[in-house]
């Protein structure tokens, strides 16, 4: 929200400070994960398999899609796939 109201607050935002961020966002969401979490990823394996399958085959192919259809310059067109 910071980032959108005033952009030049977080200008100091670049190289390392971004990787520390999203490490630190990673760590902040993981930490709210519990133990009943993982049971129920453990008794639905089928929905976890089709959620890894989609991952790697349907968005990027959604993504490529998009960038061919949107004209994206190829950095872009990268980022999105």
């Amino acid at each position: 929200v910071i980032g959108l109201m005033k952009p030049s607050a977080l200008a100091f935002m670049k190289g390392e400070y971004i990787t520390g961020a999203l490490a630190l966002s990673m760590l902040f969401m993981g930490m709210t994960l519990e133990i009943k979490d993982f049971r129920r990823v453990l008794e639905n394996p089928s929905q976890v398999f089709l959620g890894f399958m989609c991952q790697f085959t349907i968005m990027p192919f959604l993504g490529w899609t998009m960038a061919k259809l949107f004209g994206l310059p190829v950095p872009l067109a990268v980022g999105l796939i």
